[in-house]
């Protein structure tokens, strides 16, 4: 009976988690409303196997995915920043991934770089709980999206270099060697990646910083 109710309550979660970001406990509640032990129980257990990312605590915590998705030839995660390094979580895309597809040395160079270099930069800059990875391979072109909600790409540079306002910033990264944290690197990951790719998009904010080098 118990194991019933269980699945139950993990069929809703991922039910809500197909249309949203991320759950609360009180999310699941609505549905279970007389539940609220067992539904403490499945969360924790989730998180303890590896299935949810458990973010913040008592009546705040919410959850996100912690597993590989694979939706229509495109594969995301939510990785807790700073738990893996950039190298580890290319690899894992390598592994679920880019293995199943011909990909020319030249592009796969390309694609490590760049990849890796956007995570370092959501890492050592963002300040976010979390990051959404997302890759995907569609006639021979290859897509990925990383995601964070921390403070901005313009902003932190914005205040890292002490200026004005973040249009500044946006100027200042497209000249390169631009970075808030010269200990790590040189901060020339977003100048190079913006010219390695056939098409390059920086979101922060309401600015968007976009290059197109290949062919329209």
């Amino acid at each position: 009976m118990l194991m019933a109710k269980t699945d139950d309550i993990l069929s809703e979660i991922k039910r809500i988690l197909d249309k949203k970001k991320e759950i609360h406990k009180k999310d699941i509640l609505e549905k279970f409303p007389q539940q609220s032990p067992l539904v403490s129980y499945v969360l924790h257990k989730a998180v303890q196997e590896g299935q949810l990312i458990k973010l913040g605590s008592t009546r705040g915590a919410r959850y996100v995915w912690a597993q590989t998705r694979e939706t229509k030839g495109l594969i995301s995660k939510t990785y807790r920043r700073g738990e893996q390094s950039e190298e580890e979580i290319f690899l894992e895309i390598q592994e679920a991934l880019l293995k199943k597809y011909e990909i020319n040395e030249n592009a796969r160079h390309i694609v490590s770089f760049a990849l890796t270099e956007m995570i370092n930069n959501a890492i050592d800059h963002s300040h976010s709980e979390i990051m959404e990875v997302s890759a995907g391979v569609n006639h021979g072109t290859v897509r990925f999206t990383v995601r964070d909600y921390g403070i901005g790409a313009f902003r932190s540079v914005m205040e890292g270099r002490k200026l004005p306002n973040e249009r500044l910033a946006l100027a200042e990264l497209t000249k390169g060697k631009v970075t808030t944290a010269p200990k790590w690197h040189s901060g020339e990951g977003i100048f190079f990646t913006s010219r390695a790719a056939d098409l390059f998009r920086l979101t922060s904010g309401r600015l968007t910083l976009e290059r197109r080098n290949g062919k329209k």
